[in-house]
């Protein structure tokens, strides 16, 4: 095997630009303390910068099931790190919304991310497992409930719910959540917001 995971009964992911407020030290420490044999944790992506890099390093220092590839990964081998992959994790413990959570259900693997915002709006528990945030354990009781979980069969809820959904559908739903939360008077910035170029 390409990355050396032979033998692995569950592979965690974390991968994408890895920046201070992802929570990837707290999803380290939180694999860590996870006892059980057969667990492996991949972390991919480029850090912010080298300071950021050397922290993920030194959290991760001293237990071998934990593999960093700690660069910029290029578009032909994503699919590499996502076929070795079981689940994959969102360690945030803030946000509002995440395209990469739709992205990695695309790919058929069932998620683990924190339930706040509009995220328990389309991953639901047939398609992955969402932890409190607020609890400091929360996302280690999460890791260990995928354990016990049929992973694949949540894989193919999650592709099922986006491939017959459209990104249009998708804002639709997100526009309705955030008519809901806001109040009127920002609705009118967070339009004309969205309307500029990127």
């Amino acid at each position: 095997m390409q990355l050396g995971l032979e033998g692995a009964k569950t592979v965690y992911l974390f991968m994408g630009h890895i920046k201070p407020y992802k929570g990837v030290e707290d999803f380290i420490e939180s694999f860590k303390a996870i006892r059980e044999d057969g667990v492996r944790l991949l972390v991919v992506g480029q850090p912010l910068d080298e300071e950021t890099g050397s922290r993920i390093r030194a959290a991760a220092a001293g237990d071998q099931r934990i593999d960093l590839a700690l660069h910029y990964i290029p578009d032909d081998s994503v699919q590499l790190y996502m076929n070795a992959a079981d689940v994959v994790v969102f360690p945030l413990r803030k946000m509002h919304t995440s395209g990469s959570i739709l992205l990695m259900m695309s790919f058929a693997k069932p998620v683990i991310a924190p339930a706040i915002a509009s995220v328990p709006e389309y991953v639901g528990q047939d398609a992955g497992i969402l932890f409190d945030p607020v609890d400091p354990d929360g996302l280690r009781k999460a890791l260990v409930m995928a354990r016990g979980q049929p992973l694949e069969e949540m894989g193919r809820a999650g592709y099922e719910q986006v491939v017959h959904h459209g990104w249009r559908e998708f804002a639709v739903k997100h526009a309705g959540i955030s008519r809901r939360l806001l109040p009127p008077e920002l609705l009118f910035w967070v339009a004309a917001v969205s309307l500029l170029p990127v």
